[in-house]
């Protein structure tokens, strides 16, 4: 880029007239490097840009971040350790998933350290088996949130609201690609105890149910 046209690329509707035409073919209004700007600037950051014709450009952004030692970092990282599984060898757990593939991920997830999975297809039919079952028979209940016939938070209530001591204590967990933290408090204000993302991380969901174990 020339460098009359770098004193103004972050301006919106800007394209210099050597590529205006290029641009055109694809659609473009020069508003891509004016967006990515403004987003910059809203986490009081900055950007800037080094360019010659005909060689290319390199673009640098630098954001103020809240650092952590890498001590720290692999605390984080490690919180799960293969050992403490063991306490969940034998536990059953009920699976409330309609998407096959994604059953068969959680399946061998849990089947990796002997836990026991009964799916339910819907959201219905995984409150019928909850009810149907032996007191205590259940763990925990991993929960999808969009599922035909009765989503997970209305069998998250629906369970709740059933006339039996572990309807109110069994821990259900969220598992959901909708992880802002709206979605988040919706889940634990219909009466769930936590959440997880999809898709499914192994570890993530041994440490989840892990902590119900210690309770």
């Amino acid at each position: 880029m020339s460098e009359e046209f770098q004193k103004i690329l972050f301006q919106p509707y800007t394209q210099e007239d050597r590529v205006r035409s290029i641009a055109s073919v694809g659609g473009g209004s020069g508003l891509g490097l004016a967006i990515v700007k403004k987003l910059v600037t809203l986490m009081d950051g900055t950007i800037t840009v080094f360019s010659q014709v005909n060689e290319g450009s390199v673009f640098e952004v630098a954001l103020p971040v809240e650092c952590i030692t890498v001590k720290e970092y692999q605390a984080k990282r490690n919180c799960f350790h293969p050992e403490d599984a063991e306490a969940l060898r034998g536990k059953r757990i009920l699976v409330c998933e309609d998407n096959h593939i994604n059953q068969e991920i959680a399946m061998f997830i849990l089947k990796r350290y002997g836990i026991q999975a009964d799916m339910a297809d819907n959201g219905l039919i995984g409150k019928n088996m909850f009810s149907s079952s032996m007191p205590g028979t259940y763990y925990a209940v991993l929960m999808d949130l969009r599922m035909p016939l009765m989503d997970g938070y209305e069998t998250t209530q629906a369970i709740r609201t059933l006339p039996r001591e572990d309807a109110r204590t069994i821990p259900i967990i969220a598992m959901t690609a909708d992880v802002f933290e709206e979605d988040i408090a919706h889940c634990l204000n219909v009466g769930m105890n936590d959440h997880i993302a999809k898709p499914l991380e192994p570890n993530a969901l041994y440490e989840r149910l892990l902590r119900f174990q210690k309770k």
